[in-house]
């Protein structure tokens, strides 16, 4: 007899922020991102926040990736990985305990638990570990000899459908 499962989005959905703001935010005070790029993150978040047009947000987050898929260019494994235990420190507990108290129910009834988030491959593991979801999956960046390689597969929200039914079919 085949088990249910759930599968359940991060950022917004169980964390109270997004992570791969997060992550954004804490690469730019390591000085692996730069402070002039950074600005204009800024900028956009501030212009989402004071609700500056109907496509603040998108505008937004459309800023925020471009600048990390370049910047991550170079970047070393450990630097990145350092990054996102530093920003799960922040905000591994910081979530809505509705979602929080649904895993755990979940799990108690013997479901599967996937997790899926465009953020990166490299938070979604530590937080799905911590969760202890059965299967996770992220955006992915490329690397060689321990630098990435500035190749990134982000996990958009149109691609999340066809990899759960990757997920369920393994």
């Amino acid at each position: 007899m085949a088990r249910p499962f759930a599968v359940f989005d991060i950022d917004g959905t169980l964390i109270r922020w997004q992570l791969y703001h997060a992550l954004a935010d804490e690469l730019a005070r390591q000085g692996l991102i730069g402070q002039q790029e950074f600005q204009t993150v800024r900028q956009a978040r501030m212009a989402w926040k004071k609700r500056a047009g109907e496509d603040s947000f998108t505008d937004y987050e459309q800023t925020l990736i471009n600048l990390v898929s370049s910047a991550i260019n170079g970047i070393k494994e450990s630097e990145l990985k350092q990054a996102a235990g530093k920003v799960l420190t922040e905000y591994l507990d910081q979530v809505y305990t509705y979602t929080r108290d649904l895993i755990q129910e979940l799990k108690a009834k013997d479901y599967f638990l996937f997790t899926i988030s465009a953020s990166q491959s490299e938070l979604v593991g530590m937080l799905a570990k911590y969760y202890e979801f059965d299967d996770w999956a992220g955006s992915v960046y490329e690397s060689q000899n321990g630098l990435y390689t500035g190749k990134v597969d982000l996990l958009l929200s149109e691609r999340k459908p066809q990899k759960l039914e990757e997920m369920v079919k393994k």
